[in-house]
């Protein structure tokens, strides 16, 4: 019986749909044929310390090609810079990457006005703790510890492969740094397309005075109605939340921030997260290239909690228990983190996964007051949503494109959450095919992935300490 082709890919091809699909297909599977009694196991490339060897496959044996394609370069866009620290000379002290979000003096009087008129609208929908904390941003941030994180990124599942396992910025991150609500019903793009909102902006002269924040303000600051409210809100969205890299307000969120000053309660965590995944994704397949947009402010505070090395040294150890972590970390005084090539060795030589007790720990803001980890009494219904969901494996819907999704795979950083880290399962059935691809919508209406329910967490359960712990296989 004559051999079945190998699966070939060239880079330098645009792949098709019909040849995505069949691997997707494949790989579900080969995967799915494999004894259940068999576990699964990390397999290594190359051998030696050039690469983490932290691609999962089934115990037995994949075919060849399978095996190649998992150690495909496309998979790990800049893996070569784990050897050798890539060229950052671009990434300068001056250098605001991502289009860093700095707030004028004008800007923050429009903020203070609007805080005042619409407070009791913000608090509504909880995102007043996340305006609040935007417009008390730094105004820069040293840009060597996101370039050495940047080396460390896996495009095929949105982790940060280091020595000791994976880890990612997941929705509880977001929580807390950010407060942005992640327990509602997530936001997708155009959900309130023709929904009739009793309050609508006034789009008389929008168009002229769009073509830049400052204009945008100018004109706005004099409406003190809902059209200076929306008005605001979208200006919000554009420049803090989703980092547009057109510095203007733009059209796709004009629904979205209606829906907000109409009281509609939205999950902005995961929106937000697939945009700073889509960002990474962008920043590692055009390494050094400083003009990629996105919330990077986010991985920024990100990266100081776990890694105390790019911490200010005039932080306070533990954060206030009534505030974002976000809050904790804003200096606006000049800070200069370790120079890249040490920042990139410290991520590279570190064998112990830091502490996630900052995170974990916390009880603010709502729904966390009775903590992230189920305890079986005094949790609300909003505490278990939010835990469900920043542990439940889903592709990401982007709000700006109506099919486009990024992965969120928490059984590859379990350890982040307090829970004993299993030998992750590839996700094949993701939307970007487990790889770094992410040209094609998925097949039919919705990735399979996307279509998996929330983990039912029962009533009794009840956690115990936060672990560190690993299954045995996985540090094999």
């Amino acid at each position: 019986m004559a051999s079945k082709k190998p699966f070939v890919i060239d880079q330098a091809d645009e792949i098709t749909e019909k040849a995505a699909f069949a691997w997707r297909t494949n790989m579900s599977v080969r995967c799915r044929s494999q004894n259940g009694e068999e576990r699964s196991r990390l397999m290594g490339f190359g051998g030696g310390d050039s690469q983490a060897s932290l691609g999962p496959t089934p115990r037995d044996r994949l075919p060849d090609d399978a095996m190649a394609y998992y150690g495909l370069p496309i998979r790990r866009p800049i893996a070569a810079l784990r050897q050798v620290p890539g060229d950052f000379s671009s990434w300068g002290p001056r250098r605001k990457v991502g289009y860093w979000p700095t707030v004028a003096p004008e800007e923050n009087i429009w903020y203070q006005e609007n805080r005042a008129r619409d407070l009791a609208r913000w608090d509504a929908v909880g995102i007043t703790q996340t305006i609040d904390l935007c417009f008390c941003l730094p105004n820069n941030t040293s840009p060597a510890p996101l370039a050495a994180a940047l080396c460390f990124w896996n495009t095929s599942s949105n982790t940060f492969d280091f020595r000791f396992g994976q880890m990612s910025i997941t929705l509880l991150d977001v929580l807390t740094i950010t407060g942005l609500p992640i327990d509602f019903d997530p936001y997708v793009h155009g959900q309130f397309d023709g929904t009739q909102f009793s309050l609508r902006m006034d789009m008389a002269g929008r168009g002229h005075n769009s073509r830049s924040y400052p204009s945008w303000r100018e004109y706005y600051c004099t409406r003190r109605d809902h059209t200076g409210g929306i008005a605001f809100l979208e200006f919000w969205l554009c420049k803090f939340i989703f980092c547009t890299s057109s510095n203007k307000p733009t059209g796709p969120w004009n629904s979205l921030d209606t829906a907000l000053y109409n009281g509609i309660c939205i999950g902005l965590g995961q929106p937000v997260l697939g945009a700073l995944y889509r960002s990474l994704y962008r920043a590692v397949m055009r390494p050094f290239d400083t003009e990629i947009s996105g919330p990077f402010w986010i991985l920024a505070f990100w990266l100081q909690i776990y890694f105390p090395l790019f911490r200010r040294g005039d932080i306070p150890k533990e954060p206030p228990v009534d505030s974002l972590l976000g809050n904790w970390l804003c200096r606006n005084v000049r800070y200069r983190a370790p120079p890249y090539s040490e920042c990139f060795i410290y991520l590279y030589l570190l064998g112990e996964m830091p502490d996630p007790k900052i995170v974990l720990s916390r009880r603010f803001p709502p729904p966390l007051d009775d903590g992230f980890l189920p305890s079986g009494r005094d949790h609300s219904e909003r505490a278990f949503l939010a835990f469900c969901r920043a542990i439940s494996c889903l592709d990401i819907r982007l709000a700006t494109e109506r099919v486009s999704y990024e992965l969120y795979a928490p059984n590859h950083f379990a350890r982040q959450f307090g829970l004993a880290q299993l030998v992750p399962w590839p996700l094949v059935d993701s939307a970007n095919y487990y790889t770094s691809w992410r040209r094609l919508a998925p097949p039919g209406s919705a990735p399979f992935q996307s279509q998996f329910t929330l983990i039912v967490i029962p009533p009794w359960v009840r956690a115990l300490y936060p672990l560190n712990d690993v299954d045995d296989d996985y540090a094999d």
